[in-house]
């Protein structure tokens, strides 16, 4: 455990709060997380409430509670007046007072670098997303990834699930500087011992395993409805810059876009079919408007290669586009901390000589060999008949090699009697 007792007592009490916090309350401050803890026990749940447990304990009998919990789920804490808390997450108004990081702190430092400023990008989108959007939300996270750009998303259906799932086909980081994949963040609205959602267990398994999970409640903590848009928050302060990808009007991803103003990120949003609502939010966001109301969203350029992304991140860390801490604006900024404790200074961000690199493309032929791999380079030019495939690799390796294609959902046939190699099996994207 790297965490203090005042902060541990502030995470056990936001975990006791939660039934509170998913029930509205008239006059409750919209920076209710902000408040130091007596005025957040009244703000949620008013006067005459009973203390809660966590304002009762002692020191000793709390650090003990949450050692033990974390022993038992394979976590460890660490609070914002340590130096292997992320300075990103400083910049919220409302930071969280700990972090919970499933295996341990070296896990963080293995994904984020030993200097906790590897570079990095949010990626968040709708849940139900269509299956263009997830494809793309999975290139993109596969490339930055592949050119040492960490991955930072929520682990929901969607394009969260095709982000991190993206990420993890780049390979794992070395945990050197800068050095090799950048892996996946998944910031979770539950105890990070939990995966959130059940049936993806097996991505979180292997996000455990290759990258990093997260959250701000402690273990043992059960999701609940005000916990999604309050990770929503770390997810943006986690990311040089926010990439929206097939967001619906009214979407839950488009307050990760407020988040990410008020942090002075760069916005980058994907467009898409001005014919299909799935994009309509995304959409809006490069016109300038959210869900038709004439509130500013803020300034999003639009990304349509992952060397665009990449380059809006560059922007960010040289400071293009980003005004970083201690900027006048009132948008950012750390808060103050209890105790009159000062929070460690903030390492300058270096600009890793990778960022100015070409991305490496994303290998469209993944997971074939042998001669599917061979006829799909072929198709990879455009469709083809298999007459003139057969004139060019013989009648033996178009065959074996078409039927491998075809075994694995990769081919089309058109009317015409053309052959089509598809992107990706047409099961392969996320689970709506």
């Amino acid at each position: 455990m790297r965490a203090c007792a005042d902060c541990v007592r502030r995470a056990q009490l936001l975990r006791e709060m939660t039934p509170g916090l998913d029930r509205p309350r008239a006059g409750r401050p919209p920076l209710v997380l902000a408040l130091e803890n007596e005025d957040f026990v009244r703000a949620v749940q008013g006067d005459g409430a009973p203390r809660p447990r966590a304002l009762r304990c002692s020191d000793d009998e709390l650090l003990s509670g949450a050692a033990g919990e974390e022993r038992a789920f394979g976590v460890e804490s660490v609070c914002r007046h340590d130096d292997a808390f992320p300075g990103r997450l400083r910049e919220l108004r409302d930071p969280p007072a700990v972090l919970h990081v499933l295996g341990g702190v070296e896990r963080l430092l293995a994904v984020l670098g030993p200097g906790l400023d590897r570079p990095t990008i949010a990626m968040v989108g709708a849940r139900r997303a269509p299956a263009d959007g997830r494809r793309l939300a999975r290139r993109f996270a596969e490339s930055l990834a592949g050119g040492g750009i960490t991955v930072v998303s929520g682990m929901a259906f969607g394009i969260d699930e095709a982000s991190h799932e993206g990420a993890l086909a780049a390979g794992a980081p070395t945990g050197d500087d800068h050095a090799g994949p950048g892996g996946t963040v998944a910031v979770l609205a539950s105890g990070p011992e939990r995966a959130t959602p059940a049936t993806l267990r097996g991505l979180y398994g292997r996000i455990a395993e290759h990258g990093v999970i997260v959250s701000e409640l402690p273990p043992g903590s059960t999701p609940r409805r005000w916990s999604f848009p309050a990770r929503n928050r770390l997810i943006a302060a986690l990311g040089d810059g926010l990439l929206v990808t097939a967001a619906a009007r009214g979407s839950g991803s488009l307050r990760s876009v407020e988040h990410a103003n008020g942090l002075h990120r760069p916005v980058g949003v994907v467009p898409g079919s001005v014919l299909d609502p799935a994009w309509a939010g995304s959409n809006d966001l490069l016109r300038g408007v959210v869900s038709g109301d004439d509130d500013d969203p803020g300034p999003a350029r639009a990304i349509v290669t992952a060397d665009d992304a990449r380059q809006m991140v560059h922007e960010a860390l040289v400071g293009v586009r980003s005004v970083r801490r201690g900027a006048s604006s009132g948008g950012g900024g750390p808060v103050q901390l209890p105790l009159g404790q000062e929070e460690p200074p903030s390492a300058p961000r270096v600009v890793p000589p990778t960022l100015g690199v070409p991305l490496p493309e994303v290998d469209r032929l993944l997971g074939l060999h042998g001669n599917a791999r061979r006829i799909g380079e072929q198709l990879l030019r455009g469709p083809r008949t298999i007459e003139s495939l057969i004139a060019e690799d013989g009648a033996t390796t178009v065959l074996a090699g078409l039927g491998a294609l075809e075994a694995d959902g990769r081919l089309r046939r058109s009317l015409d009697g053309g052959l089509e190699l598809l992107a990706e099996r047409p099961d392969a994207g996320p689970n709506d």
